[in-house]
């Protein structure tokens, strides 16, 4: 996990080295109730990524996923305002 500043906008990243996420389901993975093909493996419901969207966006932030070679990148970028 890293906090930086970058353009002037604050930047949180976590980073991780698990299995990522296919290309072919990283448009969908904010979406509600959505779970990867591999994400059936895990208890949960699907929720957890489109709250913490849903929470990026009331702090004026967005949230973007990234590949990590192996795993996934998820950051918080504040929006300019």
């Amino acid at each position: 996990m890293s906090v930086t500043q970058e353009d002037g906008r604050p930047v949180i990243r976590v980073r991780d080295n698990g299995i990522g996420v296919e290309p072919g389901e990283r448009d969908k993975i904010f979406q509600r109730f959505y779970r990867t093909a591999s994400g059936h493996r895990v208890p949960g419901s699907g929720l957890g990524l489109s709250i913490a969207a849903a929470i990026a966006n009331l702090h004026d932030f967005e949230l973007r996923f990234d590949d990590n070679n192996p795993g996934a990148v998820f950051e918080m970028i504040g929006r300019r305002k």
